[in-house]
């Protein structure tokens, strides 16, 4: 029988103003604006590089007990909208720095730590958990979905169209082969970057810049299967464990 394990994230949307920086707006999500977001680089000035995580546990011993596995077999994101933003609208004398958004989500036998969430949050080269430099091994990846956006502001002229956000998805990738699970909880962790400039916006043609992360719901479909044997058994706990790779 089918079963889904999910976790549900809250929206996030920093929005700017014609200001001189983000510092209200960061204030804002320090004091839990956006309850389960957490922000792991302060603005400097008027330019941004924006680095959100959140993250929770799903206990699943109601499903491994009895020595039993959960198996995935696929990943599944549900969101009622894809993510919007504004790096700099045609004319805008103060663009972002980089005109895209990059989201991860990334379900883990073991919680990521902050240097694996940078290794994701990350402009150049950003890598995920099992590669070279992060502390999770490539069976204590799950399943994980990675995207990237490109803003169509910019494009043509400054119209309502090019003003209200609209994302170009440019790229999707999944992340992880389901690994099996024999021990009682998994992590979840949704994750996105961009660049912002608060100055952006002071010009007549050009809108305030803003990232807007809708709520979404993230799943694990799978199913509960046996271990052929005791061994197999230790073997997946291990693996979940990082002891090793078997």
């Amino acid at each position: 029988m089918m079963t889904e394990l999910s976790a549900q994230t809250g929206l996030c949307a920093i929005q700017g103003t014609v200001t001189t920086d983000w510092d209200s707006q960061a204030a804002l999500i320090d004091a839990g604006g956006f309850p389960n977001w957490v922000s792991l680089n302060p603005p400097s000035g008027v330019s941004w590089e924006v680095k959100m995580y959140s993250q929770q546990p799903i206990e699943i011993q109601g499903l491994t007990k009895g020595d039993m596995h959960f198996k995935s077999n696929a990943i599944r994101i549900e969101s009622a909208e894809q993510a919007k933003a504004m790096f700099g609208a045609w004319k805008d004398p103060f663009p972002a720095q980089y005109g895209f958004l990059r989201e991860y989500h990334v379900f883990t036998t073991k919680k990521m730590d902050t240097n694996n969430i940078l290794n994701l949050a990350n402009l150049q080269n950003p890598f995920m958990p099992g590669f070279s430099g992060s502390s999770l091994n490539e069976n204590q990846l799950i399943f994980g979905l990675a995207r990237e956006y490109t803003t169509l502001s910019g494009s043509t002229n400054d119209n309502q169209f090019v003003n209200d956000g609209r994302l170009v998805l440019n790229y999707e990738n999944v992340l992880g082969s389901g690994v099996p699970v024999a021990q009682g909880r998994i992590w979840y962790t949704r994750i996105f970057y961009c660049w912002l400039n608060a100055a952006g916006g002071s010009a007549p043609e050009s809108p305030p810049q803003f990232v807007d992360m809708p709520a979404t719901r993230a799943s694990l479909v799978g199913e509960v299967v046996k271990p052929q044997n005791t061994l197999e058994h230790f073997q997946v706990l291990a693996n979940n464990e990082g002891i090793g790779s078997w």
